[in-house]
């Protein structure tokens, strides 16, 4: 029989296995690539959403405690008192 009317598939090269194999590095490279994308938008909106409760937080602590220590600084403005460190101030 001829080489032309030849019907078997010949036997893959080893161009073509490495051909296959690169190709199969580049997809799982993409989808992990896309995996970290999506878990560094996560982390994102964790680390905002933890930083926007933190400020809420201080920021109630810190009027919380400045109604504490002076309940009204409108009227004590002209009298800031000594200042820490302050010669003559205990």
């Amino acid at each position: 029989m001829s080489r032309a009317f030849d019907l078997r598939r010949p036997a893959p090269t080893s161009t073509t296995m490495l051909a296959v194999f690169l190709f199969a590095i580049v997809g799982l490279a993409c989808v992990l690539a896309i995996q970290a994308y999506g878990a560094a938008r996560s982390h994102r909106a964790t680390t905002e959403a933890v930083l926007t409760d933190y400020a809420g937080i201080a920021a109630a602590e810190y009027g919380r405690v400045a109604v504490r220590r002076d309940p009204s600084p409108v009227q004590a403005w002209p009298y800031a008192g000594p200042r820490r460190g302050a010669l003559g101030a205990g």
